[in-house]
Parts: structure tokens; sequence; C-alpha cells
């Protein structure tokens, strides 16, 4: 018997076309546009997928929505000038190099 392995990268499935509408560019908004519906987005998976995801992915996610709630509560963020054009500026090998993403704080008011 014969067994066959067929694997797709994920900087494939990421750019390709019949996954999603301009897949050549950074737009956040897609995930919640209804421009972008259309999006195939089960596509996405940063985890990797199959028996062999990753088995912290539930707490990874959870650790990600508490970060990104207590820096949007307490700051304003503002992207520097350094970092201008960052997503469209990364070399991609086998993974993106890791440049840096340069933003400015500013502690936000809070009332009580």
């Amino acid at each position: 018997m014969r067994q066959t392995v067929v694997y797709v990268t994920q900087f494939a499935a990421n750019l390709y076309p019949d996954n999603w509408k301009d897949p050549d560019t950074f737009i956040p908004e897609r995930w919640y546009s209804p421009e972008y519906a259309s999006d195939k987005k089960s596509a996405r998976q940063p985890f990797s997928c199959g028996p062999r995801n990753c088995i912290g992915i539930s707490f990874a996610y959870h650790e990600m929505r508490l970060v990104l709630a207590e820096l949007l509560y307490n700051f304003d963020i503002e992207l520097c000038a350094e970092s201008e054009g960052w997503a469209e500026n990364q070399r991609t090998f086998v993974l993106n190099e890791k440049v840096p993403l340069w933003m400015k704080l500013k502690p936000r008011m809070q009332k009580r």
C-alpha cells in the first residue's frame, strides 16, 4: 500500500487568489468588513492544522485577546515614522523576517 503525504505551506495558502481578495495587500479590516466576506478565512491556519497542530492554540488565542484588550484600554497607540510600510518591506524566506515595529504608546486618562 502506497502512502501519500500532501502539504500546503501557509505562505502559499495565504497568497492564493482563490482564498483571498487582494492577497498581496495587508488589510486587517478583511476579518470583519463585508467587502471581504467572500474570503476563505479558514485557509489561515497560523498554528498548523490536523492531528499535530499546536496543543496550546486555545490558550494562545485567549492570552492574545487579553493582552490586546489591556493595551487598547490603557493606551492610545500611534505608528512611528520609521515603521511606515512595515508590512510591505518585510522579506520572506520560509518565515517572515522579524523587523521592529516601532509605536508610540500614550497612557490614556482613566475615568473612575
